[in-house]
């Protein structure tokens, strides 16, 4: 993996050199999408995510929604907090939500990863301010993509239910990874957004240079969704764009589940609703191989 890393940076480097001039304009592209649409949406959000994820908050949601858990989806009561910290916050705040919660209760790791897979997504609040608004200047697009995001996490999580049975190891206890300085922190990770954000869209931009516009489009699709969807927004029909995209990537999300032997899920980490390999779902398989579990195995989902 690491001679492939190399062989890509050589490459990626040769073509730095060999088209500056693309180069230059892409990272310019990328860094004024996150200033004018990404960090705005973000920052306020993850500045106060601590409040909604302390544990006070936890104990909160589990009250409310814990009964509902285990006959709707077959999860424990106590992962009803990553639930909604997942749907509500994203990625990687939902992975890690849901490593803590299953560490703390002693869970099973059947029941961490039904719930990673399932729940852990694109924050509502970008959904609507970051894309609807800001990318395609209409708010019916931001609630279109929310309704889509959360119709495919239900699906999910209901074709999940049956899955992982043989994976009753205890899950271990997580450190306490929560930062004393929450601004700080959120900072730091819509910064380190504007980073991938810009790798992308100038490996895109070469690809287009070379091989055509569309080639380098489906690049933004599949691996960064913010750039992807601002994108997406200069079609001439952006709307159904929109909505198709989230549609095809809710198709894609419940064939991979259903095949026994697909080696090439581990690979994309999860069978998420809208970038198989988008930034935010790589942060969340950081925090779930910290539990101690193989992102491959996640593929092995009729154990």
């Amino acid at each position: 993996m690491k001679k492939l890393l190399a062989v890509f940076a050589e490459l990626f480097t040769l073509c730095l050199l060999l088209m500056p001039e693309r180069a230059m304009a892409s990272a310019s592209a990328a860094i004024a999408l996150w200033a004018t649409a990404v960090a705005p949406a973000l920052f306020p959000f993850l500045a106060v995510l601590p409040l909604l994820t302390c544990w006070e908050a936890r104990r909160a949601y589990n009250l409310l929604f814990g009964w509902m858990m285990r006959p709707a989806l077959r999860l424990p009561g106590e992962m009803a907090s990553a639930m909604l910290i997942g749907m509500a916050a994203g990625s990687p705040a939902g992975a890690l939500a849901a490593a803590r919660v299953a560490g703390e209760a002693g869970l099973e790791l059947r029941a961490l990863k039904r719930c990673v897979l399932a729940f852990t997504g694109l924050g509502p609040v970008f959904l609507l301010s970051g894309v609807g608004v800001a990318m395609f200047g209409s708010r019916q697009v931001g609630v279109t993509l929310v309704l889509a995001q959360l119709i495919s996490q239900g699906t999910t999580a209901f074709v999940l239910r049956f899955c992982f049975r043989r994976d009753t190891a205890i899950v271990p206890r997580q450190e306490d990874s929560r930062t004393a300085h929450p601004i700080r922190e959120a900072a730091m990770n819509v910064i380190q957004v504007c980073g991938f954000m810009t790798l992308f869209m100038v490996v895109a931009g070469m690809l287009a240079e070379v091989f055509g516009a569309k080639i380098g489009n489906i690049l933004l699709y599949a691996m960064d969704f913010p750039s992807g969807a601002a994108t997406a927004a200069l079609l001439p029909a952006p709307l159904p764009a929109a909505s198709a995209g989230s549609i095809m990537s809710l198709i894609s999300s419940i064939s991979k589940l259903s095949r026994k032997d697909n080696k090439s899920i581990g690979k994309k980490f999860y069978p998420t609703e809208f970038g198989i390999m988008s930034t935010p779902h790589a942060h969340g398989a950081k925090f779930i191989t910290k539990s101690k579990i193989r992102p491959s195995s996640m593929c092995d989902v009729w154990k």
